[in-house]
């Protein structure tokens, strides 16, 4: 069974064995000390997946700003490339 786990409660979870794995980004892993309570690391590769999702309910969307909507994609689309940019620098591990 599939059960979601919010990003806070993923260290107490592996660390209770109520959970078994996460897939989370390596510095989202890092800035919550999973390493502390899990005793494997693998790193898969899905790709050039440049972060979390952002969802905002449509309505909320249309009430917003021509200004704010722009704002909000412009730091979406610069954090994606950072991202990339950081996992193309990243040396292979192969």
């Amino acid at each position: 069974m599939n059960v979601t786990v919010l990003a806070p409660e993923i260290y107490e979870g592996l660390q209770r064995g109520n959970i078994d794995c996460s897939y989370l980004p390596d510095d989202f892993a890092h800035a919550y000390r999973l390493h502390e309570v899990a005793d494997y690391y693998i790193d898969l590769n899905f790709g050039a997946i440049s972060g979390w999702p952002v969802y905002v309910n449509q309505d909320l969307w249309d009430g917003w700003s021509e200004a704010t909507q722009a704002l909000f994609a412009e730091v979406f689309h610069n954090g994606s490339v950072k991202r990339c940019s950081s996992a193309d620098a990243r040396p292979s591990l192969f």
